[in-house]
């Protein structure tokens, strides 16, 4: 059994692991269902013949993790960050370390805990398991390490890896070096490097996930619309600020859980990019409500904006120009800030879904035919995969 937590990077962490394992060995991961009930569920689909199962679990309110490991009872821990998601349930970094170290502190004696050693708040756990210790990351007494880090656009993501001596090339198809740490955090678990690299050469992102789309007008889109904390922005960023683009566009929908106000962090991410060669910079601000209609009409504004190139406005207008009001849609090329807010009275994820299908409206008709334009999103739907690249 290996379960991983973590603040950031433990769904792909899941989905590269299974992939690597699942070349050599009988099993399966679960990812993205993370919660007590889906663990129980998940864990009951498990057979005798099974050589590995892979779970991600959610450390998402205090004293969650140790409700699953009963049920769980792994033999391997990976922890990949702490960060502040959650802010209202934790307020600070400490206390979520705290919580995600149950993965650890349950191992046994003959267990391995993985752990990002360039994480400060990660790398303590090593003194509470009572397993094995295998750190991973860019430090230098790190037991997995990374070097000679290949991931400016449109090249894809590729590193050496060291163990004990022995080394790999590893060439992925994955956009960033935010990949990074999860891609080690799925090599550490035991298999040699050289079939490691081989699996992670077919890995694909998960969708949601810094994922890649290219349209018939040849801009490419990096959907991130999985998660939006507010402290995971400029690691999203880092892809398209460092990418070589003839045009660059980001997109921001509503950052989540992060606890006060938003302008002010808004404001800050626009000046964040004042130094940088981004052509706009677009901050799409809407109520996000879970509704069937708003995930119905998400993937079909998608799909259009994918099929036709950019999306008709009409079609908009012909179902909503009767039963609502717009306020003013302003973009300006040298402030490079574009603010869309809705006044109707739809209900929060009708505005939700509109809003966003504007957006892409304006960046398609702002992009035009550039060769490559890369644009990257905190989605407009904060916690599905499920959401139109904005």
């Amino acid at each position: 059994m290996i379960g991983i937590t973590g603040s950031c990077g433990k769904t792909s962490a899941t989905r590269f692991l299974d992939h690597a394992l699942s070349g050599s060995l009988q099993g399966h991961g679960v990812h993205l269902f993370n919660g007590q009930g889906f663990v129980s569920k998940n864990i009951l689909k498990v057979r005798r013949s099974d050589r590995y199962y892979v779970q991600e679990v959610s450390g998402h309110r205090p004293g969650f993790l140790a409700t699953v490991m009963p049920l769980l009872k792994p033999t391997i821990s990976i922890v990949t960050a702490v960060g502040q998601d959650h802010y209202t349930n934790f307020r600070s970094r400490e206390a979520t370390a705290q919580e995600k170290q149950t993965l650890v502190r349950v191992l046994p004696r003959k267990g391995v805990a993985i752990l990002n050693f360039d994480d400060p708040f990660v790398r303590p756990m090593a003194d509470v398991t009572n397993g094995r210790v295998i750190g991973y990351g860019l430090s230098a007494d790190a037991d997995l390490r990374a070097s000679e880090i290949s991931a400016t656009w449109p090249g894809r993501l590729s590193f050496n890896v060291d163990y004990n001596g022995e080394k790999a090339r590893v060439e992925t198809r994955l956009a960033g070096e935010i990949w990074l740490s999860s891609a080690l955090a799925a090599i550490a678990v035991g298999l040699d490097l050289e079939t490691c690299a081989k699996r992670m050469a077919t890995v694909e992102a998960v969708p949601g996930s810094m994922a890649l789309y290219k349209t018939p007008a040849e801009s490419w889109f990096i959907n991130d619309t999985a998660k939006a904390p507010y402290w995971t922005i400029e690691l999203a960023c880092r892809t398209l600020l460092n990418a070589v683009s003839p045009r660059k566009t980001v997109v921001f929908g509503p950052f989540s859980d992060m606890g006060g106000g938003s302008s002010k962090k808004y404001r800050k991410a626009a000046r964040g990019r004042w130094t940088l060669p981004i052509a706009w910079f677009l901050s799409v601000r809407s109520p996000v409500t879970w509704s069937a209609w708003s995930m119905a009409m998400l993937p079909v504004a998608w799909y259009v904006c994918l099929r036709f190139g950019k999306l008709p406005l009409f079609w908009l207008q012909i179902n909503w120009k009767a039963r609502s009001r717009w306020s003013r849609l302003t973009a300006r090329r040298t402030l490079s800030v574009c603010l869309y807010r809705s006044k109707n009275r739809l209900p929060a994820g009708k505005r939700a879904a509109v809003s966003t299908a504007i957006a892409v409206f304006v960046i398609q008709d702002a992009a035009g035919q550039a060769d490559q334009s890369a644009l990257t999103s905190s989605s407009t739907c904060s916690t599905w995969p499920l959401g139109l690249v904005s």
